[in-house]
């Protein structure tokens, strides 16, 4: 009689967070279908690189000067690598968030963006001139395991003609270290 009410307990508390499990990936879906969206759409930089940016289920993004710098992995849960294959960060709705939990920036249209609304990094159809080749990406590495996440801080106005100060590639492994 006890294992019985004690499975019923269990049962109960299971289907108490269906709910939330249901919302959590409604949340996930949504959040990669509006990555997807405004991706498509683009923010209308200069409109002008003529290397692919999405190939084998990732978005190239390119630094100021037109170098492939990371990739968001659409096909894994927009993840973002470095080209050596080192997962940084990864991306939930808007917001851009390390695996240690820290609040990076903002992704919009493709184009990530810093915490004072600066570029960090852009796919190529946003530069007036021609970009870099990208280099063969390596294997990509075991994912850590995602940290509580930092709350997001409002959202500056985006600056999007003013590049940040600081490289794609120290913007993303800023949400590896702890």
């Amino acid at each position: 009689m006890m294992l019985r009410l004690t499975m019923l307990a269990i049962t109960m508390a299971a289907l108490s967070l269906l709910p939330g499990c249901i919302e959590l990936a409604q949340g996930y879906q949504a959040g990669r279908n509006d990555f997807m969206q405004g991706y498509q759409t683009g923010i209308g930089f200069a409109g002008g690189g003529t290397a692919a940016s999405v190939d084998d289920g990732s978005l190239n993004l390119y630094d100021s000067s037109g170098h492939a710098a990371i990739y968001v992995a659409t096909d894994d849960d927009l993840t973002i690598y470095l080209w050596s294959g080192k997962p940084c960060a990864y991306v939930a709705g808007k917001d851009i968030f390390g695996f240690n939990g820290k609040h990076l920036g903002w992704l919009h249209g493709g184009v990530m963006y810093d915490h004072e609304g600066r570029v960090v990094a852009a796919p190529p159809k946003t530069f007036v001139g021609v970009v870099a080749l990208a280099p063969i990406k390596a294997i990509r590495q075991l994912k850590p395991l995602q940290s509580f996440r930092q709350f997001s801080p409002f959202e500056p106005f985006l600056q999007t003609t003013t590049w940040s100060p600081i490289s794609a590639q120290a913007f993303v492994l800023d949400g590896v270290g702890y």
